[in-house]
């Protein structure tokens, strides 16, 4: 539901999904469900400044017949600001914090808190036409995000995988940097990277290239 859907000054929207599924396996049933309840405002702050906050209510269950351990019921609340500030159309510059807080309504042992401040650029600048005509366009998208996570529990279950996203308890580093360029109009460079750092783990770094034809 949209008040004043597309208003170059301000908007509001309210949002409701709800997945379901089981499927039977060799040890018996698994059902799981996916629901959130979210309300997203938007203020314009001028020609180049933007503002948005969300208040999203989310519910994770799990249900299995044969591993109770799998089991979960985790109720979330989560929220926080976004400003972004676009100069220019081909740059833009994003902040945002968020705050959530979960808790497993199933056995009254889990539950987490985790604040996070992430900031995000993408710079998308179009190159001069050659001979043909063609413009060599380019996309770069950088992102880093810290996240302090204070969970009481045990580590990891499926629970704490469900609740943190993967997260430790702790505090948690990950960006990432992705280029993509056109190199003709049928072919196309995407270069991406990938670094985490969670918990007391081990720093890790992912790395892939793809080149594509289009036809």
């Amino acid at each position: 539901m949209f008040v004043n859907r597309a208003n170059p000054v301000w908007d509001l929207s309210l949002t409701q999904s709800d997945a379901r599924n089981r499927v039977v396996v060799t040890t018996g049933f698994e059902s799981r469900r996916n629901a959130e309840q979210g309300l997203h405002g938007r203020v314009n702050l001028g020609r180049t400044w933007s503002l948005e906050t969300d208040a999203i209510l989310g519910m994770r269950e799990n249900d299995t017949e044969n591993f109770i351990n799998r089991n979960y019921s985790i109720r979330s609340f989560r929220s926080g600001p976004k400003l972004s500030w676009l100069p220019v159309p081909v740059f833009r510059l994003v902040g945002n914090f968020s705050y959530k807080d979960s808790r497993n309504t199933l056995n009254n042992m889990e539950s987490a808190e985790e604040v996070a401040t992430t900031a995000e650029l993408s710079w998308n600048p179009v190159g001069k036409p050659n001979n043909n005509g063609f413009k060599a366009a380019t996309a770069i998208r950088a992102k880093g995000t810290f996240s302090s996570v204070k969970y009481q529990g045990e580590a990891n279950s499926p629970v704490a995988y469900a609740m943190l996203d993967g997260l430790q308890n702790g505090k948690n580093y990950l960006w990432s940097l992705s280029v993509d360029r056109q190199l003709s109009a049928n072919m196309q460079l995407s270069l991406q990277y990938e670094g985490r750092r969670t918990g007391s783990n081990r720093l890790v770094h992912v790395g892939r290239a793809q080149v594509r034809a289009l036809f």
